[in-house]
């Protein structure tokens, strides 16, 4: 398909003085580079999209692993912090136990008929 209107093209050459075989070369010339450099445009158009998709997968891919690193880094911090709150309630949960069991013991001996 063509980029230019050849014909047309050699024609206003041939009004300028061309001869018609000079001018029609000339547009053949015109219309090779014309579709020679379109197919250069494509390329080099195909080309800095990939460079773009590629930069833009390896930015992505790093903030992906930045945020997979600091997610783990922060439940890791998360499950030691329930565990040091489990382990406390725990804890006082026990000293709760052994002080009813103290003051019970203490009120049977206090009382003992009660």
């Amino acid at each position: 398909m063509p980029i230019t209107d050849t014909l047309q093209n050699a024609k206003r050459l041939e009004s300028k003085g061309l001869t018609p075989e000079a001018a029609q070369e000339i547009s053949s010339i015109v219309e090779e580079a014309t579709l020679a450099g379109q197919q250069d445009f494509k390329e080099f158009f195909r080309n800095e999209l990939a460079n773009l998709e590629s930069n833009l997968e390896n930015r992505l891919g790093a903030r992906i692993e930045a945020a997979r690193a600091e997610t783990k880094e922060n439940y890791l911090s998360l499950k030691v912090e329930m565990h040091s709150l489990a382990r406390d309630q725990l804890l006082k949960f026990f000293a709760i136990l052994v002080l009813s069991l103290t003051l019970a013991v203490a009120i049977i001996k206090l009382f003992p008929n009660a």
